[in-house]
């Protein structure tokens, strides 16, 4: 597990171990979380996951900028496929982890321990029933969020890199909340449902921020590196990043 974390190569190899890679160390970053800081548990058990698969997240972000000089755009695009799934198992481990406190602790517990992330949900239940508006209006409200988010971790990535990776963790413990809730209220039997219900509309919704934070990083990447300097790098980095 500790290969993965820090061999980018080994990771884009076998991306589906990042599932267990992520799984393991935000469930570590929850108990910690809960156990030093309980009253900010919340965000410290996101801050700390974040921290532990950094390394790894940026390293596969340089190895697809240094790709640029030796691959077609068309080969590219399958090179970038590597990263994406990393970026898509790391995430769900992330889901299951959250799910799992959730549902398992009782539910005043629970609360307590990701109050943030209710608060999150109940701002997004209150912004949709909370006043008269009809489904037109719902699917904007969605549309101008999710718009929102891309915009954040582009910004981010080409800040901080990998550091946009924050966005993804958040959104996998909004998401591992949520669905741990459902367990908890209707039991074990709905563990199917609550997954597949979220993961269909969610899972695509996040390919696109995965998209991002990679196309903002191999430009922050660039940037380090000084290639965007170069005119014929800089010209090939940016026309596959835009495509």
């Amino acid at each position: 597990m500790l290969k993965i974390l820090f061999n980018s190569k080994k990771a884009e190899r076998h991306p589906i171990e990042m599932f267990f890679v992520a799984l393991f160390y935000s469930s570590i970053s929850i108990i910690v979380g809960s156990w030093i800081f309980p009253e900010y548990a919340s965000l410290i058990a996101v801050f700390f996951t974040v921290i532990s698969c950094l390394y790894v997240t940026q390293g596969a972000i340089r190895r697809e900028e240094s790709k640029e000089q030796y691959f077609r755009e068309k080969a590219l695009l399958v090179e970038h496929k590597k990263p994406l799934f990393l970026f898509l198992w790391l995430f769900i481990g992330i889901v299951v982890s959250f799910a799992f406190f959730t549902s398992v602790l009782p539910m005043e517990k629970s609360t307590q321990l990701f109050s943030i992330q209710q608060s999150v949900l109940d701002g997004i239940r209150g912004s949709v029933t909370g006043n008269s508006i009809g489904s037109g209006e719902v699917f904007g409200i969605i549309f101008q969020n999710n718009l929102k988010v891309i915009f954040i971790s582009l910004i981010i990535s080409l800040i901080y890199g990998a550091g946009a990776i924050f966005i993804l963790t958040w959104n996998a413990s909004i998401m591992g909340y949520v669905i741990g809730s459902i367990i908890s209220e209707h039991g074990i039997i709905s563990v199917p449902v609550a997954f597949l219900k979220y993961f269909l509309h969610g899972l695509p919704e996040m390919f696109s921020y995965f998209m991002v934070i990679l196309a903002g990083g191999i430009i922050y990447s660039a940037i380090l590196k000084g290639d965007l300097s170069k005119e014929i790098k800089s010209t090939k980095i940016l026309k596959d990043v835009f495509v």
